[in-house]
């Protein structure tokens, strides 16, 4: 692929390798990929997370949303992604936020080094070593844990 032809593209399969890479599946997945999307970096968490689930049931979408976010966000730091939280009481600065701590690291850190890979060639398909059976348990897992949480709200409402 070129990506010098194309670099939205090249954008969007970075964002869907990453998903993999970091084992990001169901919401996980769909929060990751709007919100590290570059056309959405000046976009409010309410806005990504009403258009998300605009026909779904859910109570706070925006609360759910961050939820998601901030699981990502160790997911990521877990992997290399250097968020510094902030010290203070409250909400961190907005420069400071975990998330755009991560969007900062995801396109002026890794992109280069992947986008430079796929020029060399080094992560072709035949290279790319996945573990399916644990794809799909970990899939299976946060299906069930989403289950659960969900049949536990619905037994908790008066």
């Amino acid at each position: 692929m070129d990506f010098q032809s194309d670099p939205q593209e090249s954008k969007s399969i970075f964002l869907e390798e990453m998903v993999n890479r970091y084992s990001l599946f169901t919401k996980l997945r769909d929060v990751f990929l709007v919100r590290f999307d570059e056309d959405n970096a000046k976009k409010t968490n309410k806005a990504l997370s009403e258009a998300l689930w605009r026909d779904e049931q859910i109570a706070n979408r925006e609360q759910t949303f961050q939820d998601h976010l901030k699981s990502i966000c160790k997911e990521l730091e877990k992997n290399g992604c250097p968020i510094v939280n902030s010290k203070g009481p409250g909400q961190p600065r907005k420069a400071e936020s975990p998330w755009k701590q991560a969007f900062k690291w995801l396109w002026e850190t890794e992109f280069p080094k992947w986008r430079e890979a796929q020029r060399v060639g080094a992560l072709s398909p035949s290279k790319i070593d996945i573990d399916w059976r644990e794809v799909c348990r970990q899939v299976l897992a946060e299906h069930q844990k989403q289950e659960i949480t969900e049949t536990s709200k619905h037994q908790l409402k008066p």
